[in-house]
C-alpha cells in the first residue's frame, strides 16, 4: 500500500504544507504586532485566524492529492504526519524553554489536528481532480 505513494506528489505536498504554514505565521505576527491591544475585532480575528490554520493544514494534503490523482487519503496522511513532525519540531527547537513548559509539547499538540485536516485535504484534492476529468471527457 506505502509503494503505491507517489513521491513527487508527497514533496509537494509536504512543501505546500510548510509554505503556508509560514504564510499564516507571518499574517499572525503582523495582526499582533500592528493590532496592539484587544479591540472589540478581536473575536473576529481570531475567528479569521482559525479559519486560516485549518485551510493552511488542509492545503499540503490538497496538493498532494490533487498531484496523486489516487489514493489522496493516504497521502494526505503521510504529508500531514511528516510536515506536523518538521513544523512540530521546529517549534520545539526554537520556542523558549518557559513556553514548552507551559504548554505542553508542540509536536503532540499538533500532530493530531494536522493529520487529520491534511488526510480531509487529500481526500477533496483527489475528489477535485477526479471530477475535472470526468468532466473534460
Amino acid at each position: 500500500m506505502l509503494t503505491k505513494l507517489q513521491i513527487r506528489a508527497l514533496l509537494m505536498g509536504v512543501g505546500g504544507y510548510v509554505g503556508a504554514f509560514l504564510i499564516v505565521s507571518l499574517l499572525l505576527t503582523l495582526a499582533v504586532n500592528v493590532g496592539g491591544s484587544p479591540t472589540p475585532g478581536a473575536m473576529l480575528f481570531w475567528a479569521v485566524f482559525w479559519l486560516l490554520t485549518v485551510f493552511m493544514l488542509a492545503t499540503g494534503g490538497y496538493i498532494s492529492g490533487w498531484l496523486a490523482g489516487e489514493r489522496g487519503l493516504l497521502h494526505g496522511f503521510v504529508v500531514g504526519l511528516v510536515g506536523a513532525l518538521f513544523v512540530g519540531g521546529t517549534l520545539q527547537l526554537v520556542l523558549p524553554h518557559f513556553i514548552i513548559e507551559e504548554s505542553g509539547s508542540p509536536i503532540i499538540g499538533y500532530l493530531m489536528p494536522s493529520v487529520v485536516l491534511t488526510t480531509m485535504g487529500g481526500g477533496i484534492g483527489e475528489l477535485f481532480k477526479r471530477r475535472r476529468h470526468a468532466g473534460s471527457e
